[in-house]
């Protein structure tokens, strides 16, 4: 007996992470962006901001909070770190794939490993 596949093709999972850390009139904050990929298609990412300072935070997610992505419950902020789920997809709407997607986060001055 011949038994064959039809069509198993195993995905491939990797993981990227890129760093950004700015400086601001005196306030810091590093971002986090943490990306899940699959066959070279981006599909979560998830960044997370930390800040020094609790009001910069609460103003960072108020500005947050007016962008029109922000309602669906993608965005999650605390005293001092603001996360955004799907992050993704507030870059762009269609699939991006991980050279794409690094590339932009690149020219927003992150370091990508």
């Amino acid at each position: 007996m011949l038994l064959t596949g039809c069509g198993n093709k195993e995905v491939k999972k990797e993981t990227m992470s890129c760093f950004f850390q700015n400086t601001n009139e005196g306030y810091e904050f590093t971002t986090n962006v943490d990306i899940k990929i699959e066959d070279d298609i981006v599909k979560d990412a998830t960044a997370t901001m930390n800040f020094t300072d609790a009001s910069l935070a609460k103003t960072m997610c108020d500005i947050f909070k007016q962008a029109s992505d922000a309602n669906n419950g993608d965005l999650v902020c605390g005293e001092t770190f603001i996360v955004v789920n799907n992050y993704h997809k507030s870059v762009n709407a269609k699939e991006m794939t991980k050279k794409d997607f690094k590339k932009y986060l690149e020219d927003q001055q992150f370091i990508c490993e």
